[in-house]
């Protein structure tokens, strides 16, 4: 009644003088129902809240949904912690031989490839909430990039870098890889990176285009071409040089480079033939036959995050060139 939304514009008052974020949420979580999201809260934040406390806000309310509807992010769990045990055993402890010199540059390819295409569930993360959102943006309850950011943070924590640690622990040391805390920590850090990279380019093409179905076609066709020009199935030397280009801006050549290198580059190998025994070969030396630069993993892993930001950054406009869009009459 009339008594309740007083009681509860007080409360939102006085949490908006002290700057109390959490007091600002439970008054939204529980304020009126004309957006579903916290009408009166967010009509009282808007144009009181500094750009980053409108980020803290929106983050504590993304993270708060994903607490209360945890099933997605319990899936990814899930998941991952099952495939890397699959992945772990059926590659259990390689040996430094012909056969473990391939099946390390093949599972850590599959592992990327896996990670890179189920990270498509982060449009689920702003599809679902788009009209409310847009409306809201609209209103100047919040700014665009203050809301994408708390999407990029939402997804990277719950969907990304959780699911990445469970995998790769299970499936690195199951595999036998290198058994250092330095080269885990690399792989790891690489790994996690690219997660949260595919994750901020699907944001970014759910925002722009506002639907499940175009999204999907878009980041998936994408990603396909970074697999062919990943440098597994083909080479980049032997790629024509009218599409080579394509190999220097796919994310997954330099992600599966760098964790290769990493792996391999300081190994010995024993390679066999029949009863044909090679003498030792560098991993160096194995790399540069699949046409890999063994000295390029400090030179990868800065790509890569040099990717990320900008796939990031892109993602922060996203949401507002849309708007600008749809208000010139470009509906996409």
């Amino acid at each position: 009644g009339l008594m309740a939304q007083v009681r509860r514009a007080s409360a939102l008052d006085r949490a908006l003088r002290h700057h109390d974020s959490r007091a600002v949420m439970a008054a939204q979580l529980t304020g009126g129902s004309k957006s579903g999201l916290g009408y009166e809260a967010l009509q009282a934040v808007a144009g009181r809240s500094a750009p980053f406390r409108e980020m803290g806000i929106l983050f504590w309310r993304g993270m708060t949904d994903v607490l209360r509807n945890p099933t997605l992010a319990l899936l990814h769990l899930v998941f991952a912690t099952a495939i890397g045990l699959m992945v772990g055993f059926v590659y259990f402890e390689q040996q430094l031989d012909t056969a473990g010199a391939q099946n390390r540059v093949g599972a850590i390819f599959f592992a990327i490839n896996l990670f890179a295409f189920t990270s498509v569930s982060a449009i689920d993360l702003v599809l679902p909430e788009k009209q409310v959102v847009e409306r809201e943006i609209c209103r100047h309850f919040y700014s665009p990039w203050a809301y994408m950011a708390s999407k990029l943070l939402v997804d990277a924590l719950s969907l990304r870098l959780v699911p990445g640690v469970c995998f790769c622990t299970l499936f690195y040391w199951l595999m036998g890889l290198r058994r250092t805390a330095a080269a885990f920590t690399t792989f790891l850090w690489i790994f996690c990176t690219f997660n949260c990279l595919v994750g901020a380019l699907c944001l970014l093409f759910a925002a722009l285009l506002g639907s499940a179905g175009k999204t999907v076609v878009v980041v998936n066709l994408l990603l396909l071409t970074f697999v062919l020009f990943s440098g597994f199935l083909a080479q980049k030397a032997s790629v024509h040089w009218v599409l080579r280009w394509i190999c220097y801006v796919s994310p997954i050549r330099f992600t599966w480079e760098a964790l290769v290198v990493n792996e391999l580059a300081p190994l010995t190998l024993m390679f066999t033939a029949g009863d044909l025994v090679a003498p030792p070969i560098k991993g160096t030396l194995f790399l540069s036959l699949l046409g890999v630069d063994a000295d390029a993993l400090t030179a990868n892993v800065i790509v890569l995050n040099c990717m990320y930001l900008i796939v990031a950054a892109g993602a922060l406009v996203s949401m507002r060139t849309r708007l600008a869009l749809v208000r010139s009459g470009w509906v996409l």
